[in-house]
């Protein structure tokens, strides 16, 4: 850095910021993980002009199985999810980056989505 600042890239964490709420997504993937037809989830912010983020479920499913964003609501709502913590884009991958100990690498996967979407 030459004029002596440092730009800190990435997320310090993984909180989605959807139009000034803060939503925590681990407490949302774990419940979606559930789900008979979900092998691996994350949940991860897209850009939106009007919010500022929007929330992306990528997931992968278990073998044979085919998955809609319907279905992955109607669940979320028989959990009694709010509404506001929903993701509004499906996104269904083969693997999920993963670090050796099995943690999604996020920053990886919002750049595998973003050049799906973008």
């Amino acid at each position: 850095v030459e004029d002596g600042n440092i730009a800190i890239r990435g997320r310090l964490n993984d909180v989605i910021n959807r139009g000034g709420v803060k939503i925590n997504p681990t407490d949302i993937e774990n419940i979606i993980v559930q789900h008979d037809k979900i092998r691996d989830a994350a949940l991860i912010p897209v850009h939106d002009d009007v919010l500022g983020e929007r929330i992306c479920a990528a997931v992968t499913l278990a073998a044979g199985a085919e998955m809609t964003l319907d279905e992955i609501l109607e669940y979320l709502e028989a959990k009694n999810i709010s509404k506001n913590r929903w993701p509004e884009k499906l996104v269904i991958l083969d693997e999920l980056p993963m670090t050796p100990t099995k943690k999604v690498i996020k920053g990886k996967l919002r750049t595998i989505v973003d050049g799906m979407t973008g």
